[in-house]
């Protein structure tokens, strides 16, 4: 099943496309991708987030699973674990402090790429 998202830098709405925002549901547990590629640029030093619709069931932070990449094109490759906060999903590098364009800071750029993993449970 197909839902949407939005990718956000300092809560403004970052340009980009949508390869895939996909899940399915198996034996009560959701899995959903998540690719996009930035169009446009976002705020230097803010948190990277993504915000979806149309997921089955709300998210439950202690119970979401998964992992992202992020391609920083022409810089760097950044690794992590997705976050839910109630309404979007954030990113986390390991070690990190605060949210992926925060701590590593960067700004959203075009060509950027975003891939999300994520498993939680539905009712």
């Amino acid at each position: 099943m197909n839902f949407t998202c939005v990718l956000k830098q300092n809560a403004a709405t970052v340009a980009s496309t949508t390869t895939s925002a996909t899940y399915m549901v198996r034996d009560g547990w959701c899995t959903a991708l998540i690719y996009l590629t930035a169009t446009a640029s976002g705020s230097a030093g803010t948190e990277v987030k993504v915000t979806p619709t149309g997921l089955p069931a709300p998210l439950a932070a202690a119970i979401c699973h998964g992992s992202f990449a992020y391609n920083d094109a022409g810089t760097a490759v950044y690794a992590g674990v997705p976050r839910w906060d109630g309404t979007d999903i954030k990113l986390r590098v390991h070690n990190a402090s605060t949210e992926l364009g925060q701590t590593p800071s960067f700004t959203v750029a075009n060509t950027d790429t975003l891939s999300i993993l994520l498993k939680f449970p539905v009712a």
